[in-house]
């Protein structure tokens, strides 16, 4: 499966996957379970692209590492390369992480999601 940054060549991949659960580790209360990743995005608000990282994902949800946080209740497009295609993903900030008086990341629920992203999410669970 390739996921990487987009606009990036096939040539540079920027995923790596992580899907165990570390040992003593909280137990998940989601209805839909999380899993660790690091999947390079970019998304978009307005006309201004940024970048930033998928550290956790799930059907509903996921969060990036990204020093552009956007307002919390911004609804803002997220782009996932995924089977040679972009995945466009409708959703909105509804937390930020804030370290040392900065936001570094943000807190995503997601839209109304689409076939193409259910299957990205279920696929990331499949890799062994």
């Amino acid at each position: 499966m390739d996921c990487f940054l987009f606009f990036l060549s096939k040539n540079e991949p920027e995923t790596i996957f992580s899907y165990n659960q570390a040992p003593g580790q909280m137990m998940e209360k989601r209805a839909d379970p999380r899993s660790s990743a690091s999947i390079g995005v970019r998304f978009f608000y307005g006309n201004m692209f940024y970048s930033g990282t998928i550290t956790d994902i799930s059907k509903k949800g996921m969060f990036i590492n990204t020093t552009d946080c956007m307002p919390r209740d911004f609804n803002i497009v997220i782009l996932i390369h995924y089977k040679n295609d972009i995945v466009s993903v409708n959703s909105r900030v509804v937390r930020l992480r804030q370290n040392y008086n900065r936001f570094d990341g943000m807190g995503i629920e997601i839209i109304h999601p689409k076939k193409n992203y259910l299957e990205f999410v279920e696929s990331l669970r499949t890799i062994s």
